[in-house]
C-alpha cells in the first residue's frame, strides 16, 4: 500500500520527462525574473531588516537576507544562462 502511494506521487508516472522539465523550466523562469521576483525580493530585504532591529532575531535576519539575495540575482544569472 505505502508503495501505491509513491507511485503516486511520482510526477514522471503521469507525464512524460521532457514536458515534466520543460514544466519546471517555464516555472523557474517565471519565479526568478520579472516583477514578482523585485517585489518578493525587496519585500524579504524588509523582512529582513525588521526582524533584525524589531524583533533582534540574527537567524531570521541572515535567512531573509540570504532568501533576498538569491531572488534578486537568480534572474540574472540564469538569463546570462539560458
Amino acid at each position: 500500500m505505502f508503495f501505491s502511494f509513491l507511485d503516486f506521487l511520482n510526477p514522471l508516472a503521469h507525464t512524460t520527462a521532457s514536458h515534466y522539465s520543460s514544466a519546471f523550466y517555464n516555472l523557474i523562469l517565471s519565479i526568478f525574473s520579472g516583477t514578482g521576483a523585485k517585489i518578493l525580493s525587496v519585500s524579504s530585504f524588509f523582512l529582513a531588516f525588521w526582524s533584525l532591529v524589531r524583533r533582534e532575531n540574527v537567524q531570521a535576519f541572515v535567512s531573509f537576507l540570504f532568501i533576498s539575495l538569491i531572488l534578486a540575482y537568480t534572474g540574472g544569472i540564469l538569463g546570462h544562462i539560458f
